[in-house]
């Protein structure tokens, strides 16, 4: 057959082809590979990943010899009639001595025989070996063979890729859609920065303090340590602050997280003299000073890598980690751990390969939404070489993910771009960058086009009270998704003041409340399923001492409108009431139905009466017995607020009960 070959190299914005191409999707056969993972045979299927940057890239298949019979046979899910195969030679380009085609009955093809090259490419190139006509024949797979002896030199393909076009394959970063940073990013200045180098930077989930790290500062206790601004009213960022110890000692200290309530976060280290290995937590105790930190038990937790990062969710229960362990894909992976009910952490899971190449993947951050993640890898095209990418959970097993996706050449450059973090409300990202420093690397940030920020959140905060004194307590911080009442998050008050923070994702329904030995806890909900972008809450958090008289209001209580039938939201709030009774098991309470002053008074006294005798029912079909409980209506005649407004009125319509024995 004649053909027409023809050897190109591009770099553009975007994966850039007028044609459907079809890449490789399995391994036929190959004569060496130089390991099972990095450079292996199955590093040559799907699309480039290396190319348009080009070089030595473990995502791609090396042959392990350097033999003129090296060879690799390729298959494709759906055969077809061609005019171009496409080949990603991202490393000593040019040792390619023979294309052949292959149909449906195995019949080969010869349609390249390789020329010369006079100086081996070694960034690489992309080989388009063009044909004068269609092939009559499905081409089923594709052989290649490459001829290594005469130049005792590596080389590595990318992808193998077959067309029934003749344009011109173009390689490049896959971008967020019509991502566009409007301003440019901003060195956070003289503050922040040094003429040291600034690495890992952690913005608490509020947006006001900056965690950081300084190498080699002579003020530092060893080769790294953690460093803080807080952001001033004008907006502007404090003088940088070293934190001091026990956070930082003679080893290399980090922060991980901070969670949403600043009293509380992840470190990286074990602090322990054996130099065990891992991760730790600390808390600001009530003087607002930081406690030792504390090691962190992961089930069989190791890290065959000399480096790792971590990332704690805002909701406390999931930790991200980048380690190498023995199911990695090459070098690091991104792995998640859960939080057990014992307060250990489940063995890690790596999150799979649509996230995890066989480069070292690096520094993740999971967004206030739990479902977003940011992380910086070279194991898929970039600008230069590390870049930042974004990916999105689709379900809870943290296995499957969306395609990353490169933020792009406004964010990402020509060097090594990672450690990426933003605040709850994603107005800014944060990250660090040796392009126009004042030192080394700085910290810069930039704000964020809505294309690349995470799904919308509500920042939830107040104070943990005591209902009866209003002084504050220290409490367990807990929320729960409704109806189904299982666990999204946990928190807990500061122990200075007893304030609280706790970051709920939008499209849910959501209980959350305070809990402390000897009180009874008043629940809140909050309804986000209609969230449109980040809020702030204010919403204070009351415990009930258990003495008679303390009245308790069933906030997560719901009705059909009109009506005394309970809807299955309530459920959460009343089972949480038949544990409270079966801990308390002498209290007795009286349950209380009462309505706002529209309708008859007949009316509202018969649907306040209904209402607490549901509440009745359902505690005694759970097994309370009905000797400890009474049940009243009293209609709209013990209002606790107005009943000139909306709010007022619902203030009024309310379950409640009161202690009439403890």
């Amino acid at each position: 057959m004649k053909k027409c070959i023809t050897a190109i190299l591009c770099i553009a914005s975007s994966f850039a082809f007028a044609q459907d191409i079809e890449w490789a999707s399995k391994v036929v056969a190959y004569s060496t590979q130089y390991s099972a993972t990095q450079y292996s045979a199955q590093q040559v299927l799907g699309k480039p990943n290396c190319m348009p940057q080009g070089g030595d890239n473990p995502c791609a298949w090396a042959p392990s010899k350097k033999s003129s019979n090296e060879f690799i046979e390729v298959g494709f899910d759906k055969p077809m009639k061609i005019q171009q195969v496409i080949i990603s030679e991202n490393y000593n380009a040019g040792m390619i001595k023979k294309v052949m085609l292959i149909d449906a009955a195995g019949k080969k093809y010869k349609v390249y025989k390789g020329v010369s090259v006079k100086d081996v490419l070694e960034k690489g190139r992309i080989l388009s070996v063009k044909l004068d006509a269609m092939t009559p024949y499905e081409v089923t797979g594709v052989r290649i063979e490459l001829s290594l002896s005469s130049l005792d030199k590596f080389t590595s393909i990318d992808a193998i890729g077959i067309s029934g076009s003749k344009d011109e394959f173009v390689p490049a970063p896959v971008v967020a859609t019509n991502v566009n940073f409007v301003s440019k990013k901003e060195n956070l200045g003289p503050n922040v920065n040094s003429s040291y180098t600034e690495l890992l930077p952690v913005i608490s989930p509020d947006g006001n303090t900056l965690y950081f790290v300084r190498d080699e500062h002579p003020d530092n206790k060893g080769s790294q340590d953690i460093w803080y601004c807080t952001k001033l009213s004008d907006g502007t960022w404090s003088k940088a602050i070293h934190l001091g110890a026990p956070l930082n000692n003679d080893k290399a200290n980090f922060v991980a997280s901070v969670t949403p309530d600043g009293n509380k976060v992840l470190l990286g280290g074990t602090y322990l003299k054996d130099g065990s290995r891992g991760i730790s937590f600390s808390n600001k105790n009530a003087r607002g000073i930081w406690n030792d930190p504390v090691k962190v038990d992961i089930k069989n937790y190791y890290n065959r890598n000399d480096y790792n990062e971590y990332c704690m969710s805002n909701s406390g229960k999931v930790i991200l980690m980048t380690v190498e362990r023995d199911d990695t894909y090459g070098d690091k992976d991104v792995y998640v751990s859960f939080l057990k009910d014992d307060g250990s952490w489940s063995e890690p899971v790596n999150v799979g390969p649509t996230v995890n190449t066989a480069c070292a993947e690096t520094s993740p951050y999971l967004a206030a939404d739990d479902k977003t993640l940011y992380y910086s890898t070279k194991g898929f095209p970039t600008f230069g070489s590390n870049d930042i990418f974004m990916t999105k959970r689709l379900d809870d097993t943290w296995k499957n993910w969306s395609e990353p996706v490169n933020l792009g050449p406004q964010l990402n450059t020509e060097k090594w771009d990672a450690y990426y973090t933003i605040s709850s409300s994603g107005d800014f990202a944060y990250f660090v960058s040796s392009d126009n420093s004042l030192g080394n690397e700085d910290i810069f940030r930039v704000a964020l086009p809505q294309e690349v920020k995470p799904d919308p959140v509500a920042l939830v905060g107040g104070h943990v009270l005591n209902a009866k004194t209003h002084q504050p307590i220290t409490a367990n911080i807990t929320y729960q998704f409704l109806p189904e009442g299982k666990e999204g998050g946990i928190a807990t008050s500061s122990p200075s003041d007893g304030s609280y923070k706790i970051i709920l994702p939008y499209g849910k329904k959501y209980a959350f409340l305070a809990s402390a030995p000897g009180f009874i806890s008043v629940n809140e909900n909050l309804d986000l399923s209609d969230l449109k972008s980040y809020e702030e809450v204010t919403k204070d958090l009351y415990l009930v001492p258990i003495e008679v008289g303390q009245t308790v209001r069933l906030n997560n209580i719901f009705f059909e409108t009109g009506k005394s039938d309970l809807l299955k939201d309530s459920y959460l709030e009343l089972d949480r009431l038949v544990k409270v009774l079966l801990d308390n098991p002498t209290m007795e309470i009286e349950i209380e139905g009462h309505t706002d002053n529209v309708g008859s008074d007949a009316s509202n006294m018969t649907l306040s009466q209904n209402r607490a005798k549901a509440v009745y029912d359902y505690l005694v079909s759970k097994g309370i017995s009905a000797s400890r409980l009474k049940s009243n209506g009293y209609g709209k005649t013990k209002p606790v607020a107005t009943n000139d407004t909306d709010d007022g009125r619902a203030q009024n319509r309310r379950v409640q009960f009161t202690i009439i024995k403890s």
